[in-house]
């Protein structure tokens, strides 16, 4: 039987308002094809314009401008008969005739440039159904580029069989999105049939929606979708393998081919990032789905995403180390196999929606190193399993759960899950740390939905007093003894009850104090759980020859303590001791303290010896005169912890970069939680961050800079920056401290802050051999700071931002 997984993935931002049929956004005019030539390649994503040359039948020429909107057939002879030959002008425009034809012309004696290059933003779009298979044999790749495939007004299924699979990678984003102008194309499906995996690679991104817009056709304001486009992974491989990647889905459905009983998983998170989302418009500039713009409402159940694992019984989403994958929100289900099978070292952040196993597995398996994060709500999210034990989420040893400020580390020993209710049941060893502190569960426990935590009991095997017997004197002041029980296990859920069978005697109260009353004998009883301990204590008269007036025992001499004692606790199991009896000292830091030092002297100041006995525990052997404690504890000191930042996932490439830059002081962020790695940087900030780095030497020397104040944050930085020849200023006069700084004065400056070097080489079509900065760039590509912006541009005049900058700096250091 089939084993499938369907979620619904809510899709789709629109108004409650909208109650009425919404048409699409019509990113593509409407192309020149036919069965005949039914494969059409647009614009995408930027509109371009470019000077053509014309020559007049008179011989005179002139340069014309021509505008290539995005969205528009890249030419009126740009539609291809097989899907071989679109792929062919996308992957090489530069050697398709008609298209390298297309030149930019800077003047009339200019040779021209190529307007379209395997570097431009480029839409293959199937705008008929032709009437034979469609094929590509060789891998579709997409690099350095953006790009969309799908299909354009057709209401029908269409599928494309890609023999060789496809790749995304470095800083290539390809959009699979089909783009619909009539109202009701609910039919239109495009199945793309893999004979090799969909690879994502470092600095690639993948975009799966099955249409640019959803609509509103009498279905309440949710509205109809059109069928989900589908992805039939290659046998024996997955359909995606997202290796350093980052893939976006929403509305998609995924199967193997028939008869596919591979353990390999549907989808297979190697490295990079993952995120189920809710469907989102196509934007009219980029032509892209605006995913990060939060949109949502209220929308028909009819916008899913479907998982179908065939037979296999491998899991349908595997997550490596250093993976992660979020869910946002959709109803995932499966009727056997485990959805998602997170690896040492993964993350599975789920913000909302269902997740359901109906079968015996349970819907996740954490490994040990692996984190699940919960929403805070416990309503945001439900999972569910229908195995004995409810286990929902199965959670190895070593794994963690977080929720919020708490985050829970699951011991090894015992079965650990979050059950169907979304609680979390946690086995021995386990711990759940809040702000308040951590909560071990040496004998495990669970977490509830509002996060309170229940310790399992851990019952006490024995008990055992420092003492079994001790002589009290009814008239010496302090007439009290301290005794202290030895429970095992130390870390047992059961207290210690004190109780006296005789307190006209002998008192105790809750600590193991007791005081002399009268004379006579008590038996004092310690105990725990189902075992105890007793210490008999006779109470007589003290006399001045040290004996009593019924009893000839030796003299005992006084443990005097240390009063008004800061940062912890001392107390000792005698308060009177004979000579040659053991007396044990037992010290309690206050929490951030701990023992700095402990000494005993007797009445003529000799030092005793103490030996520790652990967990707090010193003892001595008492002399024959009356001793005194001394104690002291101190602070323990932490080393600061680096603030972590909401904007800074543990997998972005600058994440190391940002960490070693707080580190060096040499920036803190732009708040407690943010470092806004995608923030423009300022002139002022990056000589700021240099100045830092290079110990922020004082600044000498005159100011010649009327837009540098000498209480700005940056003016001695600027001032060590002119000195030491990394910039001279804008102008003689200015040095524009709030401008931003481009890419090519960051390497600029990084590169007359390492002295300079003598330098070779070149390669960026962008970086002119004159350019002030090309020595620069040229170093700092040899010292492996930066790789350009793409095969062939550096894009020097490109604003730097500050996950860039602080990244330059790092690999520079390395």
């Amino acid at each position: 039987m089939k084993k499938r997984i369907l979620s619904r993935t809510i899709a789709c931002a629109l108004a409650a308002s909208l109650c009425i049929a919404q048409a699409s956004a019509t990113y593509y005019a409407s192309p020149k094809v036919d069965a005949e030539n039914p494969f059409g390649l647009f614009v995408f994503s930027e509109t371009i314009t470019r000077n053509g040359k014309v020559r007049y039948p008179t011989g005179f020429e002139k340069l014309v401008s021509y505008t290539h909107r995005a969205g528009s057939l890249v030419d009126i002879s740009s539609t291809y008969n097989t899907f071989e030959d679109l792929y062919s002008a996308f992957s090489a425009p530069e050697e398709n005739e008609k298209l390298a034809a297309l030149k930019h012309y800077k003047s009339l004696e200019d040779e021209g440039t190529a307007v379209f290059t395997n570097k431009s933003h480029l839409a293959m779009m199937i705008g008929a159904n032709p009437s034979g298979d469609i094929t590509l044999e060789n891998q579709l790749v997409v690099s350095g580029r953006k790009a969309q495939l799908g299909i354009d007004d057709v209401n029908e299924k269409i599928t494309l069989n890609l023999q060789g699979g496809i790749k995304v990678t470095d800083d290539g984003t390809l959009v699979i999105m089909n783009d619909q102008t009539a109202q009701d194309l609910r039919n239109m499906n495009l199945e793309i049939v893999l004979g090799d995996s969909i690879v994502v690679e470092d600095g690639g991104s993948l975009l799966l929606q099955s249409v640019d817009t959803l609509y509103s056709v009498n279905e309440g304001v949710g509205g109809m979708p059109t069928a989900r486009n589908t992805i039939v992974a290659p046998e024996g491989k997955p359909a995606i393998v997202v290796d350093d990647g980052t893939v976006n889905v929403s509305h998609q459905t995924f199967e193997r081919a028939d008869g596919d009983t591979s353990n390999e998983p549907l989808i297979q998170v190697k490295s990079g990032e993952v995120s189920f989302e809710p469907s989102a418009p196509q934007s009219s500039e980029t032509g892209l789905p605006e995913f990060s713009n939060g949109h949502s409402g209220l929308v028909s159940e009819q916008f899913n995403f479907e998982l179908d694992n065939g037979d296999s019984t491998a899991p349908a989403i595997s997550v490596e180390e250093d993976a992660s994958v979020t869910i946002k929100t959709g109803d995932f289900s499966s009727e056997n196999g485990t959805i998602f099978d997170l690896a040492d070292g993964a993350t599975l952040n789920l913000e909302g929606g269902t997740i359901s196993n109906t079968g015996d597995k349970p819907a996740i398996h954490a490994d040990s190193g692996a984190t699940v994060i919960l929403p805070e709500d416990p309503n945001a999210i439900q999972i569910t399993t229908s195995n004995e034990n409810g286990q929902a989420i199965d959670l190895a040893g070593g794994s963690k759960v977080q929720k919020g400020d708490t985050t829970i580390t699951v011991g090894a020993d015992g079965d650990s899950y979050v059950d169907n209710d979304g609680s979390i049941i946690l086995g021995a060893g386990s711990s759940v740390t809040d702000p308040n502190g951590t909560t071990e569960l040496p004998n495990g426990g669970s977490v509830d939905q509002d996060g309170d935590v229940t310790q399992n009991a851990l019952p006490a095997e024995s008990i055992s007093l420092n003492q079994t017997s001790v002589t009290l004197y009814s008239n010496t002041t302090p007439n009290t003894v301290q005794l202290i029980a030895d429970v095992t296990p130390d870390n047992t859920t059961d207290s210690v009850a004190w109780s006296s069978d005789n307190e006209a005697v002998a008192t105790v109260n809750e600590s193991g104090l007791v005081t002399a009353v009268s004379n006579g004998s008590a038996t004092i009883t310690a105990t725990a759980g189902n075992v105890s301990a007793a210490c008999t204590v006779t109470v007589t008269t003290y006399t001045s020859g040290g004996g009593s007036s019924d009893d000839d025992s030796d003299p005992t001499y006084s443990v005097t303590l240390p009063k008004n004692v800061k940062g912890g606790e001392v107390k000792t199991s005698h308060r009177y001791a004979e000579q040659g009896n053991t007396v044990t000292i037992t010290v309690d830091p206050d929490k951030g303290y701990e023992l700095d030092e402990l000494t005993v002297t007797d009445s003529k100041g000799k030092e005793l010896d103490l030996t520790d006995k652990g967990n707090g525990k010193y003892t001595f052997k008492m002399p024959g005169t009356r001793v005194e404690v001394e104690v002291s504890f101190k602070l323990i000191e932490t080393e600061p912890e680096a603030p972590a930042f909401a904007d800074v996932p543990a997998s972005a490439y600058y994440a190391d970069a940002v960490a070693w830059a707080v580190e060096q002081g040499i920036t803190s962020g732009t708040s407690a939680t943010t470092f806004s790695p995608d923030m423009s940087c300022t002139r002022a900030q990056i000589v700021t961050f240099l100045w830092r780095a290079n110990g922020s030497p004082k600044a000498d020397g005159a100011n010649p800079f009327t837009d540098v104040s000498a209480d700005a944050y940056y003016y001695d930085a600027v001032l060590w920056a002119v000195k030491e020849g990394i910039t001279s200023g804008t102008s003689a006069t200015t040095f524009s401290p709030d401008a931003t700084v481009t890419r090519g004065q960051t390497v600029t400056f990084l590169y007359r802050a390492a002295g300079a070097p003598a330098v070779s080489g070149g390669g960026f079509a962008d970086v002119a051999a004159d350019a002030y900065y090309a020595d620069a760039v040229a170093w700092a590509v040899k010292e492996g700071i930066t790789s350009g912006t793409g095969a062939t541009t550096f894009s020097p005049d490109a604003a730097c931002t500050r996950g860039q900058i602080v990244t330059f700096m790092y690999r520079g250091v390395q």
